[in-house]
């Protein structure tokens, strides 16, 4: 079977500046993504997820952010190269993306029409007209009733799932090669969740489309992706197919989230919970960045920059005793 690359990005790493100093909230991120794919990013909040997919459509403001190292290339192209003006022509049209909070990306005092309406129009030339029979049904495609009355209706008469539903059908509006959701459920009751994420999921087989799904929930990477990367603080630390990461996950940090999961053949009355917190971004350490929580740590960890290592076909691990903590069957 034929494989297309669609996006690849190479030792990405982004520096922003803050009051109290240069932070690097992605550092060395390296993945490829194929066409019709979909690929999940994990990891907790702080793990440079997000500020991973917001580069790609360099959204970040140019006075105190900026990719320092690093490629980009979407379908042959490299986005690092490209100036706002021709960013604009990728953003939305080619590559679109659903934000965490729908009520803060949806304009208070405009109606859902006119922000329907304005990309449809932008960047696909329709009339008004057009656009108008677009937008309506790009709302039935999202399985919103009675789309003609929506259209003139602002963010605050909706509920936070029909909320977000307009998100997903004002970012499939202009038919992206490549669709990012940030966190898409976030805020949602659980019947909402799973209807949002099947209507991901099915608008993606139907029309081919390519899938980045940020998300901290391992449950959601399962049903919803072909291949993950998990995230700790700015770097990836294991990368593979999803099948692989849960049966054989080979870093200790993708270990101890999986154990974090949840299931109805847990005994014990307290889940498991990995000790500590993220480290700072101003205080990053120079070895392993997990070695403050990590329960396998020795003397070597603390001070060998650790790089990411292909350990069995197309799975990939940055730690340095992954070998011997596998011969082990400690992960």
């Amino acid at each position: 079977m034929i494989t297309i690359e669609l996006l690849s990005v190479k030792n990405l790493k982004v520096e922003i500046k803050t009051e109290n100093g240069v932070i690097n909230p992605v550092s060395d991120v390296s993945f490829t993504l194929e066409k019709g794919k979909t690929i999940g990013i994990v990891g907790e909040s702080g793990s440079g997820k997000s500020v991973t997919a917001l580069s790609m459509l360099k959204l970040f403001p140019k006075n105190i952010s900026e990719i320092v190292d690093g490629s980009i290339t979407f379908n042959n192209q490299d986005l690092t190269s490209l100036n706002n003006k021709q960013m604009q022509k990728i953003r939305g049209n080619r590559i679109s993306m659903i934000f965490q909070e729908p009520m803060t990306s949806l304009n208070p005092v405009y109606t859902i029409g006119n922000q329907l309406l304005e990309p449809l129009m932008t960047h696909q030339k329709l009339t008004k007209k057009e656009a108008i029979n677009k937008a309506i049904s790009l709302l039935k495609d999202v399985h919103i009733p009675e789309p003609e009355k929506r259209l003139n209706q602002y963010p605050h008469e909706l509920s936070g799932g029909m909320r977000q539903r307009v998100m997903i059908a004002m970012a499939l509006g202009c038919e992206p090669e490549l669709l990012i959701a940030d966190e898409p459920t976030t805020a949602l009751d659980v019947t909402v969740q799973a209807q949002i994420l099947e209507l991901i999921k099915e608008l993606s087989e139907t029309k081919g489309m390519s899938v980045i799904l940020i998300t901290h929930d391992l449950g959601v990477v399962s049903e919803m992706c072909d291949n993950v990367i998990v995230m700790y603080a700015g770097q990836i630390v294991e990368a593979g197919s999803v099948y692989t990461i849960f049966e054989n996950p080979k870093h200790p940090y993708t270990s101890s989230l999986i154990k974090c999961i949840p299931t109805l053949e847990t005994e014990e009355e307290e889940l498991f919970v990995i000790e500590g917190n993220v480290p700072s971004l101003l205080d990053m350490s120079k070895g392993c960045r997990f070695q403050n929580r990590c329960p396998f740590k020795t003397k070597e960890c603390e001070n060998e920059p650790v790089e990411l290592i292909e350990v069995a076909k197309d799975h990939y691990s940055r730690c340095i005793h992954v070998n011997e903590l596998l011969l082990e069957g400690v992960i």
